[in-house]
């Protein structure tokens, strides 16, 4: 096996130190395939987030081999990294004059206006991309973001899940569908225990497992704890009767952040009740079929915040992404 032949091995074992040993170990010598070197050490830097070098050595490979699209691909990779869009812009731009049916390089331009927040243009670069390679599984879920971005997530969907009939552990697709696709915990605690034993260290999936986590551990305690307030503010109510509106809130506020999981949601359903039956001044001879209004009422109300909730979510929601649409 020639050194070529080695790198690429390595790189593709994702042996990202070793290929930058090895690359800068053959980069200075005669005879040496120098346009391959730098190709495998500038990918395998900026694969371990090494921005600075990678700029370094791809500046050497621009000088060295003015021609190359890929080393001004790699430019504007890295300007995009260190969110610097005008350069990013002006380097995938020189690039696709050199070659302009690079499919790499326009989803790449999709990359750059994704994070600019231009889904439109985004959409527009991705289609070019894929009617260039339609087989690039990322690609397609670029694509997926893309249009559940511009609130086509039914079709963005059925893209994800295309896709992960077609290769069940693709990472970013898992990552996707764990993220904007599922929304019950236990089902997003399992893919992401699944992309936690692939890259373990990647901090996107670090930082929602602490979520789920951090989630399972305090609102239950935190219910009880309105639970019990709330039956300690009803049974005084002369002495406490002006928390009780304080203490519906609470229940709301805090059941809308229990609806990750249906289940924590059950206990302020019945306090719920509990609290309309208070209300209604129920005489001493209640029959038990005058129950079924009261219960009636519970639920409705419940129903009423829930849906109120989910629809000022969805408003803000939309409303944050024009506002970042417009910086």
């Amino acid at each position: 096996m020639n050194d070529i032949n080695k790198i690429e091995t390595l790189y593709e074992l994702s042996k990202y130190d070793e290929v930058i040993k090895k690359c800068i170990e053959d980069l200075y010598k005669q005879d040496s395939d120098k346009e391959t070197l730098y190709h495998y050490l500038i990918a395998s830097l900026l694969n371990q987030k090494e921005d600075e070098t990678a700029l370094k050595f791809c500046l050497s490979a621009k000088k060295d081999f003015p021609l190359n699209s890929n080393f001004i691909y790699f430019h504007s990779k890295i300007s995009l990294i260190n969110k610097q869009m005008k350069d990013a812009i002006k380097y995938i731009n020189e690039a696709l004059k050199i070659e302009p049916n690079n499919s790499k390089y326009h989803y790449h331009f999709c990359q750059i206006y994704i994070e600019q927040k231009k889904y439109v243009d985004a959409k527009k670069a991705i289609d070019k991309a894929l009617e260039l390679d339609s087989s690039n599984l990322d690609y397609h879920l670029a694509n997926a973001l893309i249009l559940y971005m511009l609130d086509g997530e039914k079709v963005a969907r059925e893209i994800v899940d295309e896709v992960l009939c077609k290769n069940p552990n693709h990472e970013y697709a898992l990552y996707l569908k764990q993220g904007l696709f599922t929304s019950k915990l236990k089902d997003r605690k399992s893919i992401l225990k699944g992309l936690l034993s692939k890259n373990p260290f990647d901090k996107d999936y670090q930082g929602d497992m602490k979520f789920i986590k951090f989630y399972y551990r305090y609102i239950p305690i935190l219910m009880l704890l309105i639970i019990g307030l709330s039956f300690l503010v009803h049974s005084n109510r002369r002495g406490f009767g002006f928390l009780e509106n304080w203490i519906i809130l609470l229940f709301f506020i805090v059941g809308m952040v229990g609806s990750h999981d249906w289940r924590f949601n059950v206990p302020f359903i019945i306090v719920l009740l509990i609290i309309n039956t208070y209300y209604t001044n129920i005489p001493d001879g209640l029959e038990i079929t005058d129950i079924f209004p009261i219960l009636f009422l519970g639920i409705l109300q419940t129903w009423v915040f829930y849906t109120m909730y989910y629809i000022l979510r969805g408003a803000i929601r939309n409303t944050k992404e024009k506002l970042k649409g417009k910086t």
